[in-house]
């Protein structure tokens, strides 16, 4: 963006290696290197699958390289006004313009008229629009007061609470972890977007229930591969899963189809 005068961060495009939703992933650069990031500061990079080209920008730490806003390849543009309560609006890098909502806000982010932002385009009936906006070069931390994860070689940092979960991943899911608590059935978290709150569960038969972050009553963030305990309702818009509770989690893979906004047809690089 030729008209716009940005100290810009380190930004790279690389792939992600391994994640964890629940501990922290690695990005490999494209010098080879890897990073770490967590899934607190990154909340657009829970539903990559490991393997995928990923955009982040790093920054050198005591304990090594770090990764922050770790997400699919996006586009750039400029904040143009924002009313938190109501709605915004954006200029492209073509010079157009594009509404959002405070929905499309990524948690934690928030705006001045001329920051520059990233951004996916978003399919809406009327016009431009845009989802996933996030203030560029900034990192949000989700809150998580209680608790710490130890990082590779011994730094310890915040991390939102996990449950306590009796089982690890790799064995069969529907027999080996405990028993299954009366009314309720285990399957397995085929997707879930966490930042749109949804997400479907494969049940034992094969067939699918939606799951809502509002049934997930331990409140773990759940992730791909996870292992969940559920209520199955039938309403008139099909399946729902109800009181889900996690029993593992799926381990580092970080999985595909509920991710967290798709790729908006270009890279955040500056022009």
């Amino acid at each position: 963006m030729a008209d716009v005068a940005v100290d810009m961060p380190n930004l790279e495009v690389g792939t992600l290696k391994s994640f964890n939703p629940a501990k922290f992933g690695f990005v490999q650069t494209s010098a080879d290197a890897e990073a770490l990031f967590l899934p607190q500061e990154c909340p657009l990079a829970h539903g990559i699958a490991v393997g995928e080209t990923v955009q982040f920008f790093t920054a050198e730490s005591p304990k090594g390289l770090r990764a922050f806003g770790v997400r699919r390849p996006c586009l750039l543009g400029t904040l143009k006004s924002f009313n938190p309560s109501k709605f915004g609006f954006l200029t492209t890098e073509d010079g157009d313009e594009a509404i959002f909502y405070p929905q499309d806000v990524v948690a934690g982010h928030s705006f001045e008229p001329g920051d520059i932002v990233e951004y996916d385009l978003a399919e809406r009936p009327r016009g431009k629009a845009a989802k996933n906006i996030a203030k560029f070069g900034a990192v949000a931390r989700s809150p998580a007061p209680n608790s710490t994860a130890q990082f590779p070689g011994g730094a310890t940092g915040p991390m939102a609470t996990p449950p306590t979960l009796p089982g690890r991943s790799g064995a069969p899911f529907m027999h080996s972890m405990g028993g299954v608590q009366p009314g309720k059935q285990r399957g397995k978290v085929k997707s879930f977007n966490p930042i749109k709150g949804w997400g479907f569960i494969s049940m034992a038969n094969g067939e699918e229930a939606m799951v809502h972050t509002k049934n997930i009553v331990d409140g773990h963030v759940l992730a791909v591969d996870d292992v969940v305990d559920f209520v199955v309702e039938d309403t008139p818009k099909g399946r729902r899963a109800t009181n889900v509770t996690s029993v593992a989690t799926g381990g580092g893979g970080g999985g595909g189809g509920g991710g967290g906004g798709g790729g908006g047809g270009g890279f955040c690089t500056s022009h």
